[in-house]
Protein backbone atom coordinates (compact mmCIF):
# COMPACT_ATOMS: atom_id res chain seq x y z
CA UNK A 1 0.00 0.00 0.00
CA UNK A 2 1.18 3.67 -0.79
CA UNK A 3 0.72 6.00 1.44
CA UNK A 4 0.25 9.93 -0.48
CA UNK A 5 1.11 13.02 1.86
CA UNK A 6 -0.28 16.49 1.02
CA UNK A 7 1.51 19.19 2.33
CA UNK A 8 -0.67 22.57 2.53
CA UNK A 9 1.14 25.73 3.28
CA UNK A 10 -1.32 28.32 4.66
CA UNK A 11 -0.67 31.55 2.77
CA UNK A 12 -1.69 34.45 5.15
CA UNK A 13 -4.41 36.65 4.26
CA UNK A 14 -2.67 39.94 4.19
CA UNK A 15 -0.94 39.10 1.10
CA UNK A 16 -4.37 38.38 -0.81
CA UNK A 17 -5.25 42.07 -0.15
CA UNK A 18 -1.86 43.39 -1.22
CA UNK A 19 -1.85 45.50 -4.47
CA UNK A 20 1.18 45.95 -6.29
CA UNK A 21 1.98 47.63 -9.80
CA UNK A 22 5.43 48.04 -11.97
CA UNK A 23 6.71 50.60 -9.20
CA UNK A 24 5.45 50.46 -5.95
CA UNK A 25 2.41 48.66 -3.91
CA UNK A 26 0.71 48.72 -0.42
CA UNK A 27 -0.13 46.20 1.67
CA UNK A 28 -3.48 46.49 1.64
CA UNK A 29 -6.11 48.88 0.47
CA UNK A 30 -8.98 49.43 3.11
CA UNK A 31 -8.02 49.12 6.83
CA UNK A 32 -10.92 49.04 9.51
CA UNK A 33 -10.78 50.37 13.20
CA UNK A 34 -13.39 49.59 15.61
CA UNK A 35 -12.91 51.25 18.98
CA UNK A 36 -15.11 52.46 21.48
CA UNK A 37 -15.85 56.54 23.13
CA UNK A 38 -13.57 55.41 25.51
CA UNK A 39 -10.30 55.42 23.47
CA UNK A 40 -8.06 58.52 22.77
CA UNK A 41 -6.64 58.93 19.28
CA UNK A 42 -6.83 56.16 17.13
CA UNK A 43 -4.56 54.82 14.83
CA UNK A 44 -3.58 52.36 11.96
CA UNK A 45 -1.21 52.14 8.65
CA UNK A 46 -0.42 50.57 5.99
CA UNK A 47 2.73 49.25 4.65
CA UNK A 48 4.02 50.86 1.37
CA UNK A 49 6.80 49.23 -1.13
CA UNK A 50 9.24 50.34 -3.84
CA UNK A 51 9.40 48.00 -6.95
CA UNK A 52 11.11 50.61 -9.44
CA UNK A 53 14.60 49.85 -7.79
CA UNK A 54 14.91 53.73 -7.07
CA UNK A 55 13.41 56.52 -4.81
CA UNK A 56 9.98 57.09 -5.87
CA UNK A 57 8.10 61.05 -5.81
CA UNK A 58 4.40 60.68 -4.68
CA UNK A 59 2.33 62.45 -3.56
CA UNK A 60 -1.41 61.80 -1.60
CA UNK A 61 -4.69 63.80 -1.52
CA UNK A 62 -6.76 63.56 1.00
CA UNK A 63 -10.58 62.61 0.40
CA UNK A 64 -13.31 63.04 2.87
CA UNK A 65 -17.25 62.20 2.45
CA UNK A 66 -19.78 64.52 3.14
CA UNK A 67 -20.80 62.58 5.86
CA UNK A 68 -17.23 63.27 7.84
CA UNK A 69 -18.27 64.57 11.48
CA UNK A 70 -17.36 68.12 11.99
CA UNK A 71 -15.65 66.66 15.36
CA UNK A 72 -13.40 64.63 13.91
CA UNK A 73 -9.77 65.80 13.57
CA UNK A 74 -8.00 63.44 10.98
CA UNK A 75 -3.78 63.10 11.30
CA UNK A 76 -1.95 61.85 8.59
CA UNK A 77 1.58 60.41 8.58
CA UNK A 78 3.55 59.44 5.60
CA UNK A 79 6.98 58.57 5.06
CA UNK A 80 8.46 61.79 5.70
CA UNK A 81 6.13 64.13 7.56
CA UNK A 82 3.19 64.15 10.31
CA UNK A 83 0.18 66.33 9.19
CA UNK A 84 -2.42 67.70 11.63
CA UNK A 85 -6.40 68.17 11.06
CA UNK A 86 -6.23 67.28 6.74
CA UNK A 87 -9.12 68.46 5.05
CA UNK A 88 -10.74 67.24 1.97
CA UNK A 89 -8.06 67.66 -1.04
CA UNK A 90 -5.36 68.26 1.33
CA UNK A 91 -2.30 66.74 -0.26
CA UNK A 92 1.38 66.72 0.09
CA UNK A 93 4.62 65.43 -1.66
CA UNK A 94 7.18 62.76 -0.32
CA UNK A 95 9.96 60.60 -0.96
CA UNK A 96 9.16 56.45 -1.18
CA UNK A 97 13.15 54.92 -0.58
CA UNK A 98 14.58 52.26 -2.48
CA UNK A 99 15.27 50.16 -0.82
CA UNK A 100 12.38 50.63 1.60
CA UNK A 101 12.66 52.17 5.14
CA UNK A 102 10.97 50.32 8.37
CA UNK A 103 9.24 53.94 8.24
CA UNK A 104 7.51 53.23 4.55
CA UNK A 105 3.70 53.90 6.33
CA UNK A 106 1.21 55.79 5.50
CA UNK A 107 -0.71 56.02 9.19
CA UNK A 108 -4.19 57.06 9.89
CA UNK A 109 -4.61 58.36 13.42
CA UNK A 110 -8.40 60.24 13.83
CA UNK A 111 -9.06 62.40 17.21
CA UNK A 112 -12.89 61.55 17.40
CA UNK A 113 -13.89 63.35 20.31
CA UNK A 114 -15.86 61.11 22.29
CA UNK A 115 -18.39 61.38 19.05
CA UNK A 116 -20.08 57.86 18.11
CA UNK A 117 -19.55 57.26 14.48
CA UNK A 118 -18.90 55.19 11.06
CA UNK A 119 -17.14 56.77 8.11
CA UNK A 120 -14.48 56.55 5.44
CA UNK A 121 -11.73 58.60 4.96
CA UNK A 122 -9.60 57.95 2.23
CA UNK A 123 -6.40 58.42 0.30
CA UNK A 124 -5.45 58.48 -3.09
CA UNK A 125 -1.80 58.09 -3.85
CA UNK A 126 0.61 57.86 -6.72
CA UNK A 127 4.25 58.46 -8.55
CA UNK A 128 4.23 61.82 -9.63
CA UNK A 129 6.14 60.60 -13.03
CA UNK A 130 3.33 58.15 -13.46
CA UNK A 131 0.19 58.98 -12.12
CA UNK A 132 -1.77 56.39 -14.01
CA UNK A 133 0.13 54.16 -11.41
CA UNK A 134 -2.53 55.83 -8.51
CA UNK A 135 -3.53 53.46 -5.55
CA UNK A 136 -6.69 55.09 -3.47
CA UNK A 137 -6.40 53.55 0.16
CA UNK A 138 -9.48 53.58 2.44
CA UNK A 139 -9.22 53.68 6.21
CA UNK A 140 -12.79 52.67 7.36
CA UNK A 141 -13.58 54.07 11.20
CA UNK A 142 -15.99 52.95 13.08
CA UNK A 143 -16.18 54.41 16.71
CA UNK A 144 -19.16 53.09 18.98
CA UNK A 145 -20.26 54.52 22.36
CA UNK A 146 -18.74 53.48 25.18
CA UNK A 147 -18.88 53.04 28.80
CA UNK A 148 -17.21 56.21 30.04
CA UNK A 149 -18.33 58.61 28.35
CA UNK A 150 -21.04 60.01 25.82
CA UNK A 151 -21.40 60.75 22.00
CA UNK A 152 -22.32 64.68 22.59
CA UNK A 153 -22.98 66.66 25.52
CA UNK A 154 -26.25 68.05 24.97
CA UNK A 155 -26.85 68.89 28.75
CA UNK A 156 -24.25 70.95 29.97
CA UNK A 157 -24.60 71.82 33.52
CA UNK A 158 -23.85 75.43 33.02
CA UNK A 159 -25.60 76.23 29.32
CA UNK A 160 -28.85 76.17 28.13
CA UNK A 161 -29.93 76.06 24.77
CA UNK A 162 -33.11 77.34 22.47
CA UNK A 163 -33.51 76.38 18.73
CA UNK A 164 -36.07 78.45 17.18
CA UNK A 165 -37.62 76.44 14.62
CA UNK A 166 -39.53 79.01 12.58
CA UNK A 167 -36.61 81.69 12.65
CA UNK A 168 -34.09 78.53 12.47
CA UNK A 169 -32.30 80.86 15.56
CA UNK A 170 -30.10 79.24 18.15
CA UNK A 171 -30.00 81.45 21.58
CA UNK A 172 -27.15 80.23 24.41
CA UNK A 173 -27.87 80.80 27.74
CA UNK A 174 -25.77 80.56 30.99
CA UNK A 175 -23.25 82.97 33.11
CA UNK A 176 -20.99 85.17 31.80
CA UNK A 177 -19.24 85.29 27.28
CA UNK A 178 -18.02 82.73 25.73
CA UNK A 179 -16.78 81.85 22.34
CA UNK A 180 -18.97 79.76 20.24
CA UNK A 181 -18.35 78.02 16.40
CA UNK A 182 -20.67 76.61 15.05
CA UNK A 183 -19.89 73.51 12.43
CA UNK A 184 -21.40 71.73 9.68
CA UNK A 185 -21.53 67.84 9.04
CA UNK A 186 -18.80 68.75 6.48
CA UNK A 187 -16.85 70.55 8.95
CA UNK A 188 -17.49 73.83 7.45
CA UNK A 189 -17.39 77.20 9.92
CA UNK A 190 -20.73 78.59 9.41
CA UNK A 191 -20.89 80.55 12.30
CA UNK A 192 -18.34 82.11 14.80
CA UNK A 193 -18.28 84.76 17.69
CA UNK A 194 -16.05 85.56 20.18
CA UNK A 195 -17.39 87.01 23.87
CA UNK A 196 -20.64 86.28 23.12
CA UNK A 197 -22.93 86.93 26.14
CA UNK A 198 -24.60 83.85 28.04
CA UNK A 199 -26.21 86.23 30.07
CA UNK A 200 -27.81 88.34 27.28
CA UNK A 201 -28.17 85.01 25.49
CA UNK A 202 -29.09 86.77 21.73
CA UNK A 203 -30.30 84.73 18.92
CA UNK A 204 -27.84 83.42 16.54
CA UNK A 205 -29.00 83.52 13.15
CA UNK A 206 -28.61 80.03 11.22
CA UNK A 207 -31.54 80.61 8.79
CA UNK A 208 -29.73 79.29 5.76
CA UNK A 209 -29.30 75.89 7.19
CA UNK A 210 -32.54 74.83 7.47
CA UNK A 211 -32.83 70.99 7.33
CA UNK A 212 -29.52 70.56 8.54
CA UNK A 213 -27.46 68.74 11.16
CA UNK A 214 -24.99 71.39 13.05
CA UNK A 215 -22.41 71.11 15.89
CA UNK A 216 -21.98 74.26 18.15
CA UNK A 217 -18.70 74.50 19.96
CA UNK A 218 -18.94 76.28 23.12
CA UNK A 219 -16.05 77.91 25.20
CA UNK A 220 -16.86 79.70 27.94
CA UNK A 221 -14.08 82.03 29.70
CA UNK A 222 -14.24 79.93 32.73
CA UNK A 223 -12.58 77.00 30.93
CA UNK A 224 -15.71 74.81 30.84
CA UNK A 225 -16.70 73.66 27.46
CA UNK A 226 -19.19 72.00 25.79
CA UNK A 227 -20.45 70.88 21.85
CA UNK A 228 -24.18 70.94 21.15
CA UNK A 229 -25.70 69.03 18.51
CA UNK A 230 -28.69 70.77 16.83
CA UNK A 231 -31.06 69.94 13.92
CA UNK A 232 -32.55 72.66 12.34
Amino acid sequence: MKLFIFLISFIPLTTISQVNNSSWGVSDTIITITKTTDYGVVHDYIEVFNNSGQDLQMRWKCLKTTSWPALWVTNFSDTEEDYYDVENLDSANFTLLNPPGWDNKLIIGVDHSSYAHTDTVSFKVWPIDTPENAITIHYVIIITEGSASTSINENSSYLQYIVDQESNALKLKGDGEADIVVYSMTGQIVYSETNYSLTKSELINLSGYSGELLFINVNTHNNESSVIKILL
